[in-house]
């Protein structure tokens, strides 16, 4: 997406302060706001009597040293609301962790709480380049987590159209994006590959899609996992658009040719189909010794995969096509990064030829 220079008047006062004024600001506010959980919050009067500290000995920022931390047992031993600096009245919205630990975080927030949320993920969304009247696709979960709504509010704030499709349901993602054409989408990192994933399933490249800024959060990640979710974006794309493009070719010459397939041939092959799915569902525990496997199931791909061999196979003979092992090789370790564990996908292959 193009860089898009914020035109006079656009940014707030904070937004270009020096580092001096902004030091000045922070020091303000954090003095404000030890002061009020010293007064309001028995758990931080508590905590800061037992360290021997007091609002009042903040002088500088780097004070802040001499405060006791927060830990997660803190909003466990205090849970539901004993960590609330206002009457719980007052409170415009509760949000929670999902508690797979143990007790779900609650955090409440106040009208202004929300209101300055709102500001800030506002600021945000402009800073990767959004602007009022963008659409923006928000892929965050909705409800007691925070995310959704969040983004939901500040983009609303900023001035863009928000489609607030929540987490789940991909090939609908998939359909809302095209059909909608949002310029900007907000998830996790994580549910994007498994979107850009459904994009090539379908045939897509989501390269190719309407989408300009991703603005991704809500989970732990480094400079490294960026380069790699990158890398891995890449790759499945490249290799579902590989094999789409296989499936098109291996389509047209279907349509092109005429040919009968044996029918021992094609009985044949439905019987090795039936025996690998045989195998297969074994390798998952389920007894399929004397499992009745209808061959009506099989019989189409088999009567594809043998029409494709000989029509293959009449090519590679009238143009000498004899691909070298380790053009082969390069082939399958290519293929093989697609998945979770290259060396076993490679492996795989090889342990029997029919495969290569």
């Amino acid at each position: 997406m193009p860089v898009k220079r914020p035109a006079p008047g656009d940014l707030e006062p904070i937004e270009t302060a020096s580092r001096d004024e902004i030091a000045a600001l922070q020091l303000t506010r954090l003095r404000a706001t030890l002061a009020h959980a010293y007064e309001n919050v028995p758990h931080y009067r508590r905590a800061f009597d037992a360290k021997g500290v007091h609002p009042s000995d903040l002088k500088h920022l780097s004070d802040l040293s001499k405060f006791p931390f927060t830990v997660k047992s803190d909003l466990r031993d205090n849970y539901p609301f004993g960590l609330l600096a206002v009457p719980r009245e007052q409170l415009a919205r509760i949000h929670a962790s999902s508690g797979t630990t143990g007790k779900p975080t609650v955090v409440g927030y106040t009208q202004g709480d929300i209101d300055r949320w709102a500001d800030l993920v506002a600021r945000s969304i402009r800073a990767a380049g959004g602007r009022a009247g963008d659409l923006v696709h928000v892929s965050y979960g909705y409800g007691l987590f925070t995310g959704g709504l969040g983004a939901h509010y500040g983009a609303e704030r900023l001035g863009c159209t928000v489609i607030p499709m929540s987490g789940g349901q991909t090939e609908k993602q998939v359909q809302l994006i095209r059909d909608l054409q949002p310029s900007i989408i907000m998830v996790t990192p994580s549910y994007m590959q498994v979107i850009v994933e459904e994009f090539a399933r379908q045939g897509l490249d989501a390269r190719e899609s309407s989408l300009k800024v991703g603005i991704f959060g809500a989970e732990p990640w480094t400079e490294a996992m960026r380069r790699e979710i990158e890398a891995n974006l890449e790759r499945e794309v490249s290799q579902r658009v590989k094999m789409k493009a296989k499936e098109q070719v291996m389509q047209a010459l279907l349509d092109s040719t005429e040919i009968l397939a044996p029918r021992a041939l094609v009985e044949m092959e439905t019987e090795r189909l039936m025996q690998d799915a045989r195998k297969d569902l074994a390798s998952r525990g389920m007894s399929a010794k004397n499992m009745a496997l209808p061959p009506d199931l099989f019989r189409e791909r088999a009567q594809r995969r043998v029409s494709l061999g000989l029509i293959l196979g009449e090519l590679v003979k009238a143009h000498g096509l004899h691909p070298k092992a380790e053009q082969v090789r390069a082939v399958v370790e290519d293929l093989s990064q697609s998945y979770e564990n290259p060396a076993e996908v490679v492996k795989w292959h090889y342990a029997e030829p029919d495969r290569l």
